[in-house]
């Protein structure tokens, strides 16, 4: 099954705990108006999480009681614990498994896990050579280095003697475990 966005969710935990299953009005907090309302829900439709009615009444489905974390499909459509709250997605999926490994900075073999990699040498690298290694153009590449700054990777500028600046890349004391 597809992956609901916390949204969709909120919709469809608001339908489940109603009697009639309605999926309108839309829950408190959620202001969803004209095309894009139609949109979501004809896509919660495709899904088959909601059905329209002949009166363009729509109400959510069994799948979509079962698509409801926290809600089982019951008779009338009511959920085990009514005031329990609707459980929403998040953006970390391990996030409840007590896991708390922290998260790599960049995907491992991605380019810019490559230029943080280059940059980490003793030697550093210059804007040509980095342009050179990863293909990109120069201000994309001095893009890339002001998204490590806002990661809070330290990365210093030097003048070598040849006039040619040499940038360096140091982790924060956080991620220097990660980074082995």
């Amino acid at each position: 099954m597809t992956k609901l966005n916390d949204r969709h969710i909120a919709i469809l935990a608001n339908a489940a705990n109603r009697t009639d299953g309605c999926v309108l009005p839309l829950p408190e907090g959620i202001q969803v108006k004209g095309g894009a309302l139609t949109a979501m829900l004809r896509a919660l439709e495709r899904r088959g999480l909601v059905e329209r009615s002949a009166d363009d009444a729509w109400t959510i489905t069994e799948a979509g009681r079962a698509a409801v974390p926290g809600a089982a499909a019951t008779e009338a459509g009511e959920s085990e614990d009514e005031n329990a709250a609707p459980q929403v997605a998040t953006a970390d999926s391990n996030a409840d498994d007590g896991d708390s490994a922290p998260k790599p900075l960049f995907r491992p073999g991605t380019r810019q896990a490559q230029l943080l990699d280059l940059l980490q040498r003793d030697e550093g690298a210059d804007i040509d050579e980095m342009v050179q290694f990863i293909g990109w153009q120069p201000h994309s590449v001095r893009a890339v280095l002001t998204g490590f700054r806002k990661r809070g990777i330290e990365v210093t500028r030097s003048k070598e003697g040849n006039g040619v600046s040499v940038y360096r890349a140091t982790l924060p004391a956080s991620t220097d475990a990660m980074a082995d």
